[in-house]
């Protein structure tokens, strides 16, 4: 386990070219202001010699040596504080000339000691949010944003449990499963249920979950991966190729909208390649289906495709009313 290696590798490469930039700015206003004001060039010299002069001194083999380096260190004082008069003087701020960090943790380096720094995590989620295809959803939906309310107090159609007690059921599993996530032996999940009642968002929370604790996650539509799929295989897409490749070996898999994608041998079968592949190694995924029974799963595919979404998948029932229409209302 740990981040998307691709992430990883753009984002430290991003914080290189950054420190990079800001050092050749801050050099650039060093310049200039050794241009206007000479005298801070004779100080930068003076400092620059700091470091030599603390070395000689403490290997000079004298009595005092504690005393000098004392005095060395209070003339580099006088010197930085003299610096920063001068630049104030001529209408400068006293730190025109250090480099602009935004972060002073690690001062953009991505890494305090041997540990990654906190910006950089947060630099490499926000890189793995995008590439997950789940894009701004990721930032509106969210465990802690999810209502409850929305689903109604009456018992849900062929269950013994009011539709809203079913839906904590769900959260309370997706939360756990999250938690208890671990790569390759974790469940695969499918969820059923009519549109609105709130599958993509609880897709979407646990997708985010799994980032955050450095999985990579990929989303897409059935119909979405069939294509790329079918461009892999027939016209030898090279962007649809390392799509492809993501959605075999990527650590948590997506599938949204089954059943809405267009009906053909191809498609059955590729579907049922790429699922079947995912099961075999242990690779876990959600696939999510607005159809609303397994029943209706056998009247729209192959009884080996279902066999394998039945046997291989626990599976979650959403009841309730159209959040979408109830968001409407209620606005």
């Amino acid at each position: 386990m740990g981040y998307i290696t691709q992430a990883v590798t753009d984002t430290k490469k991003e914080f290189e070219e950054y420190r990079k930039e800001q050092k050749i700015l801050a050099e650039a206003r060093r310049n200039e202001i050794w241009l206007k004001i000479p005298s801070v060039k004779q100080i930068d010299d003076r400092l620059s010699q700091t470091g030599m002069r603390l070395y000689e001194t403490a290997t000079s083999g004298t009595d005092d040596i504690e005393q000098k380096i004392c005095q060395l260190k209070k003339e580099n004082l006088e010197l930085q504080q003299a610096r920063a008069d001068l630049l104030l003087q001529f209408g400068y701020p006293a730190d025109y000339t250090k480099v602009k960090y935004r972060c002073e943790k690690c001062n953009d380096s991505g890494y305090i000691g041997i540990d990654m720094c906190p910006c950089m995590k947060t630099a490499i989620r926000k890189k793995a949010y995008l590439s997950s295809g789940l894009g701004k959803m990721l930032d509106d939906q969210c465990f802690e944003n999810f209502d409850l309310s929305y689903y109604p107090e009456t018992v849900a159609p062929h269950m013994s449990v009011t539709c809203r007690e079913n839906m904590e059921f769900i959260l309370n599993c997706a939360k756990k499963y999250v938690k208890d996530f671990n790569g390759n032996g974790s469940e695969n999940l499918i969820f059923y249920g009519d549109t609105g009642l709130g599958k993509t968002h609880i897709s979407t929370c646990i997708a985010k979950g799994l980032i955050d604790k450095g999985f990579e996650v990929i989303y897409d539509t059935a119909q979405n991966i069939l294509k790329n799929l079918e461009n892999e295989k027939f016209k030898n897409d090279k962007e649809s190729e390392m799509l492809a490749e993501k959605y075999t070996e990527c650590d948590f898999l997506i599938i949204d909208d089954l059943g809405a994608e267009f009906k053909s041998n191809f498609s059955q079968s590729a579907l049922y390649n790429l699922i079947n592949t995912r099961i075999c190694s242990g690779s876990p995924m959600l696939i999510s289906t607005n159809l609303d029974s397994p029943e209706l799963l056998s009247k729209t595919y192959e009884k080996r495709f279902v066999s394998r979404l039945i046997g291989a998948f626990r599976s979650f029932m959403f009841t309730g009313e159209d959040i979408r229409m109830l968001k409407s209302k209620r606005k």
